[in-house]
This record gives C-alpha cells, sequence and structure tokens, in this order.
C-alpha cells in the first residue's frame, strides 16, 4: 500500500511538472549590439581657440623711417600674438573600409582671433602699434584614419585653408600730429587662401551622432600694410612697411549628425 501511494505521488509530480514550468516567467531575450556604420554623410557644428605668437617687422626708406628704426625712435619689430575664440559648421563625407577610413570635410567658421602690440620711444615722442586679425577661417580636407574599435575613429587629416586676414599698423608722433612723421596708419585686409594639417579623434556614441576633438595648424601665408608720412618737411620717398604671417595653431571640438 505504502508503495503505491508513493508511485501514485511520483506520477502526479510529473504530470504537474509542465504546468509548473508553464507558469515560470520567461527570460527576454538579449537586445541587439547597435551598429555603427560611418559610411555616408555628416554635418555638425564646432567651436574652438586659436592662436599664434607670429611678429610684425618693419622696414622703412634709408633717410627717414628707416633711420628711425636704427636709432630706435620707432619700432623695428612688434610682438602682436594672436589669441580668439572661433565657431562654425562642418560637413563631410565618409567611407568605411573594414578597420579604415577615408573621407572628406568641409568647414567654415566665425573667428575673433586677434592681437596688438604698442612701442612707445625711448628718445623721442613716437608710439608705433600693430594688430593682427583673423575674422574667418574655412578648410576643405581630406581624412583618413582607422577604427581601433568600432565606435572610436583616430584620423589624420589635411588640404586647403582659407580666411580673412587682417594687418593694420600706425606711426603717431605724440607732440603734434601736424609736425614731425605726423600720425599715419595703413591696414591691408582680404581672403588669404593657404594649406592645414593636423589630426583627431571622433566617437560615435550613438549610431548616429559623434562627438570630435581635433587639431589643425593652419598656414594662411603673409600679408603687409605700408604707410608713408606726406609731411612737406620729410624727404618725398619715405615709407614705412610692417609684414607679417598668418600662421595659426587651431583646436576644435564638435559634434555631428550621420545621416
Amino acid at each position: 500500500m505504502k508503495k503505491l501511494l508513493v508511485a501514485g505521488m511520483a506520477a502526479a509530480a510529473f504530470c504537474g511538472a509542465p504546468a509548473l514550468a508553464a507558469d515560470l516567467p520567461l527570460k527576454a531575450p538579449p537586445a541587439p549590439a547597435p551598429v555603427y556604420s560611418w559610411t555616408g554623410f555628416y554635418f555638425g557644428g564646432n567651436v574652438g581657440y586659436g592662436s599664434d605668437n607670429r611678429d610684425v617687422s618693419f622696414i622703412g626708406d634709408p633717410l627717414d623711417f628707416g633711420f628711425g628704426i636704427a636709432t630706435g625712435l620707432i619700432a623695428g619689430r612688434l610682438s602682436p600674438s594672436a589669441t580668439g575664440a572661433l565657431g562654425g559648421i562642418q560637413a563631410g563625407y565618409n567611407y568605411q573600409i573594414g578597420s579604415g577610413l577615408i573621407g572628406v570635410e568641409a568647414d567654415y567658421d566665425f573667428s575673433d582671433i586677434r592681437g596688438s602690440d604698442t612701442f612707445n620711444s625711448s628718445v623721442g615722442s613716437f608710439q608705433n602699434t600693430a594688430q593682427r586679425k583673423i575674422t574667418s577661417l574655412g578648410t576643405l580636407r581630406a581624412r583618413a584614419g582607422f577604427l581601433p574599435w568600432n565606435p572610436l575613429l583616430l584620423y589624420v587629416t589635411g588640404g586647403l585653408a582659407y580666411g580673412n586676414t587682417k594687418l593694420s599698423i600706425t606711426e603717431t608722433f605724440l607732440g603734434n600730429c601736424l609736425a614731425g612723421a605726423g600720425c599715419e596708419t595703413a591696414s591691408s585686409s582680404g581672403t588669404a587662401a593657404g594649406w592645414t594639417v593636423g589630426g583627431g579623434a571622433e566617437w560615435m556614441f550613438t549610431p548616429k551622432w559623434s562627438l570630435k576633438a581635433e587639431y589643425l595648424y593652419v598656414d594662411l601665408g603673409n600679408r603687409s600694410a605700408t604707410l608713408s608720412a606726406p609731411v612737406p618737411i620729410l624727404l618725398p620717398g619715405n615709407f614705412y612697411t610692417g609684414s607679417t604671417s598668418f600662421r595659426e595653431n587651431i583646436v576644435r571640438g564638435g559634434i555631428n549628425y550621420h545621416f
């Protein structure tokens, strides 16, 4: 009798097992890993900072401004190192080949990179100033990089750079602007073209959005400005020319949306 009772209980437990298993909660399947594809067009914005340490060097005619430079009356060199912020937009196209990537990017930034310097002569009442500005900066660059793991891109870049540069110089006789060398100003400005090279990193934090940080060295060439003092007591043909180069260090951060 006891054996029959035990056998009946075992059979009941066995028959009820499927019902109990059906009542247990099912474990959800794991979420699929996000797919990061770099191939395609993208568009975004950036902000950054630019700086340089370029001098303005001066030359003058031998008998007038040149004599003033040689005797320390006026400046032979000024150091208006320029710094400032910039910001704008960029757009480009990437093509991913395995763990490698090639692409092209264009950008345009408004900038306020500027610097000025002043010279006061110790043996006279002359003052000289020089100011350098970059009010816009754009590039058109190729990019090439690799993906150490898929969301992270490390790249090098280089190509065309262009921007609006300006150089202004003044020469002032503090005693009386109508006497001696007078008070004269000259400037030169316009769009300058050059080249750029650099590198950076970009992190795709969702399948459509990425953050980037990059460094660019930008060379926008040279600019000169010349003034003369048309005061009758001075010898004719006088000139005072300041020359400088625009070679900038640019650090930027940005965000991109990938189509």
